[in-house]
């Protein structure tokens, strides 16, 4: 298991909007993103890394479609929605307790 977040190194811009740390491979720049954490159960504790910083930068709609096609990966995203509430999501059977 491994976790990739954003709550602690970011920045905001004047319109409020939150950069990552980790960098865009497509743009070279950090990440914009609404995720702050992601934590992952896969076979292996490196596999398990790159893909919560893969996940960190994919947003949660493009982590929702990837897992679909992943059973073998469980993953728990913190992240705000649209409200700028916190909300949790969980996918393939991550435990919760």
């Amino acid at each position: 298991m491994a976790t990739s977040g954003t709550y602690r190194k970011f920045k905001l811009d004047a319109n409020g909007n939150r950069y990552a740390h980790i960098i865009n491979t497509k743009t070279g720049y950090p990440t914009k993103t609404n995720i702050l954490s992601v934590s992952v159960i896969a076979d292996t504790c490196m596999m398990a890394d790159g893909y919560a910083t893969a996940f960190q930068a994919m947003g949660v709609e493009r982590v929702k479609a990837f897992l679909a096609q992943h059973p073998e990966l469980q993953a728990y995203l913190i992240f705000e929605n649209s409200n700028q509430e916190l909300q949790t999501r969980t996918f393939n059977g991550f435990p919760e307790k």
